[in-house]
């Protein structure tokens, strides 16, 4: 089975990982505020309970979109975690109902911050037993043994009210932590703004966060390992501001910018979002009517931002540069791109057009090149090429 014909690969992909453990050596270390603490093999985990059970689950991506292939509930297999709570026993809160908070770590590491830490993410205790069906430990996806690049040999499985970052690939330990949420934020929490709950129903998917980027280390295999800062939210504002006096914004690292302060400025002409190792990762911020003529944005990460009716390029005067940057998620509705090169680009779930426009001919795209783009969806690429947009043939077909 091509289980990626099942569901779709979001985030870290595992090819880098290649001396993972087998099934037979992997184990699961339970720790913390706990009666019971123990590591379990997977069949000693798959044991708990009634033994291993198969649940149906709807996934929502925070920026990928469906990533379920014609939509509908994947099927999982494993052990609910409210079964491994049963053997464990948590010691109930001091203070707070909430607590323990859970954290589930990754025998990977973090795809953002220094790759020193294991990729994680935290949950209240009340979360991981949610109405959406509650945090599942699964080994199998639709009868099959859990395939490595969508975290096997075992995977926490977000609740359904959950979005899908909540769950942790190749997960190794569980922790019982006597803190509140907000004192062990996530991996992704911590380095790129991704809210601390994300609760589908209230659209919990980043909240207001700063970092700068102090330095950059790249492997050869291409992987980053990034030193931040934390800037205090009374500080927001002038660290925005010298950055665009400087016209650079290469070590912003932030996530909603236009909930930070006031009305954002519109004129980002020929500003840097990239400069050497350093990307600006700007997440979930809308930059509506902004002008972007000349800047250059090449690698950085605009996931999930608002670019509607932006202007990247104007007559007479370079475009702006696109070229390799993450844009999973991002609206372009009205954009001025003419000429612009999006070669590479991340653009899962993109947005272009309104469906109800598809129809419509516009000129802004004329020349727009997203060849090698990844992701590109096949009815955007062919509005794209018909409105004069340069596209991989491949991408007009599903």
């Amino acid at each position: 089975m091509n289980h990626t014909n099942v569901l779709k690969v979001v985030g870290d992909d595992g090819s880098a990982h290649t001396s993972i453990p087998s099934p037979q050596e992997w184990r699961l270390k339970v720790s913390g505020e706990v009666e019971n603490p123990r590591s379990f093999t997977l069949g000693e985990l798959m044991a708990l309970g009634d033994g291993p059970i198969r649940g149906r689950r709807h996934i929502t991506c925070v920026s990928a979109g469906g990533i379920v292939p014609g939509g509908g509930a994947v099927e999982f297999g494993g052990v609910l975690f409210s079964d491994l709570c049963k053997e464990v026993r948590p010691l109930p809160g001091a203070e707070d109902s909430e607590l323990p908070t859970v954290s589930f770590v990754s025998w990977a590491p973090g795809t953002v911050g220094p790759r020193s830490e294991p990729h994680r993410t935290t949950l209240p205790l009340a979360d991981c037993f949610g109405a959406g069906g509650g945090i599942f430990l699964a080994t199998e996806l639709e009868g099959s043994p859990l395939p490595h690049c969508h975290g096997g040999p075992l995977r926490s499985v977000a609740s359904e009210d959950l979005f899908f970052y909540k769950g942790i690939k190749w997960l190794q330990e569980i922790q019982f932590l006597p803190m509140p949420l907000e004192s062990c934020r996530g991996t992704w929490e911590e380095h790129t703004g991704y809210h601390n709950r994300a609760r589908v129903a209230l659209g919990e998917r980043f909240e207001p966060r700063m970092r700068r980027i102090l330095s950059v280390e790249v492997d050869a295999q291409g992987n980053r390992d990034e030193r931040t800062e934390l800037i205090a939210e009374n500080d927001w504002q002038t660290v925005f501001d010298e950055m665009h006096q400087q016209r650079d914004f290469s070590r912003l690292s932030v996530a909603q910018l236009h909930k930070m302060f006031g009305r954002l400025p519109s004129d980002f002409r020929n500003c840097r979002f990239s400069n050497g190792v350093f990307q600006a990762q700007i997440r979930g911020t809308s930059f509506a009517s902004a002008d972007f003529t000349g800047a250059d944005l090449s690698e950085a990460n605009f996931s999930l931002s608002k670019m509607t009716a932006v202007r990247f390029s104007s007559p007479g005067e370079e475009p702006a540069i696109l070229r390799g940057a993450d844009f999973e998620g991002a609206f372009f509705n009205n954009a001025h791109l003419r000429g612009v090169s999006m070669a590479g680009a991340r653009l899962s779930n993109a947005t272009f057009f309104a469906q109800q426009h598809f129809e419509k001919t516009t000129d802004r795209v004329q020349g727009l090149d997203v060849r090698g783009a990844t992701h590109l969806d096949p009815k955007t690429a062919q509005w794209l090429q018909k409105n004069g947009a340069l596209v991989d043939p491949r991408d007009l077909s599903p």
